[in-house]
């Protein structure tokens, strides 16, 4: 992992080689670095232990029944693990929130410094770390338990480790555009093969990841890279997402990270589906519906997953008691889904992007 003074310091080499002439450089880092640091924890002592949705006493749950931890058929354990490993030895949700508020002023950091790295201007820099060390929505999520925090600064670090010899030369001097994108290349298998492990790590905190893992590849594959690192990040990447669907069939029978995909891709499309083009089979048909009948209602995937009255409740009312009811609908929903994203690919990405 990238160590944010390390990185500073190397910036800012060629100016200042002392903490002192450090601290003048970036100071408007560092207030703002205290500032969001204040904030923090302030919202740790107005909130104790954290703030809690509906989703976290499945995470706490499955953090702490099994061996090590309980599988879930509705999501990833990748967070739950982190909640028993960052609470021991007491089990204390205070430490879980510290970590992940601490999490989001290193990620503030990382990001500073990969700007000033790039050569960004400096304001420019200081503003791409205010969004993260100030913004009152994310310190809220820093202050629940859910993955969104964790499962955000996994990827943004994997993200830099694959960019961070593209951004700058190691002295500190600027390169041409040119020269910059020719150092991409020679990234070593080491380093990729971290950026794969931490996509990997995000991945299996929250199932989103898969779909970044195409950036990742188009990105490394319009670098140049050597085959040799690229086979290092594909194997690092790919291998332990399969090993854990592999683990998930022998405990649950079923290949892959949960089984909610089905559900989660209905949720998506289920407000744009055109059953008269679609070609929807007649025992699927109760989950379309009316233009009437949307505008009466959220048009939001949760409301479609989650509330009594969608078409899929209605068609599957006891599916989120019962596992085998919840196996069932998750393959149902999943294929009127996939048939709606064949024959309407258009309406999907953009309810998507």
């Amino acid at each position: 992992m990238i160590d944010g003074s390390t990185a500073i310091a190397t910036v800012a080499r060629p100016r200042n080689r002392n903490p002192l002439g450090l601290l003048r450089d970036h100071l408007g880092f560092w207030l703002l670095l205290a500032v969001g640091a204040a904030i923090r924890l302030l919202t740790m002592l107005a909130y104790p232990p954290a703030l809690f949705f509906s989703d976290s006493w499945g995470y706490i749950s499955n953090a702490f029944t099994g061996h090590p931890v309980s599988f879930s058929y509705l999501r990833p354990i990748g967070y739950s693990a982190l909640i028993k490993l960052l609470t021991i030895p007491g089990r204390d949700l205070v430490q879980l929130v510290a970590i992940q508020h601490l999490s989001g002023v290193v990620l503030a950091g990382l990001v500073y410094v990969a700007l000033v790295r790039a050569r960004v201007a400096r304001l420019l820099a200081l503003a791409g770390a205010a969004v993260i060390l100030l913004d009152g929505y994310r310190i809220t999520l820093e202050q629940y338990v859910m993955p969104d925090t964790l499962f955000t600064f996994t990827l943004v670090c994997a993200a830099l480790v694959i960019a961070w010899g593209g951004l700058s030369s190691p002295d500190g001097v600027a390169e041409p555009s040119s020269r910059r994108a020719s150092s991409a290349p020679r990234m070593s298998a080491r380093r990729a093969g971290l950026a794969g492990l931490l996509l990997a790590a995000a991945i299996v905190q929250r199932e989103a990841g898969l779909f970044v893992a195409p950036a990742f590849a188009v990105y490394l594959l319009s670098t140049q890279i050597r085959p040799r690192a690229l086979l290092a990040f594909t194997v690092a990447a790919a291998l332990p997402v399969l090993a854990y669907a592999g683990l998930y069939q022998a405990r649950l029978g079923v290949f892959g990270l949960s089984e909610s995909g089905g559900w989660t891709l209905y949720g998506r499309v289920a407000a744009f589906a055109d059953c008269a083009t679609d070609a929807i089979p007649r025992s699927e048909l109760l989950l379309c519906e009316t233009r009437r009948e949307r505008a009466a209602h959220p048009n939001a995937p949760t409301w479609y997953i989650w509330n009594g009255s969608s078409p899929a409740l209605r068609m599957f009312p006891r599916a989120h008691d019962y596992r085998r009811s919840q196996e069932r609908a998750n393959r149902v929903l999943g294929k009127f889904a996939y048939r709606v994203v064949l024959h309407q690919p258009l309406a999907y990405l953009d309810a998507t992007f």
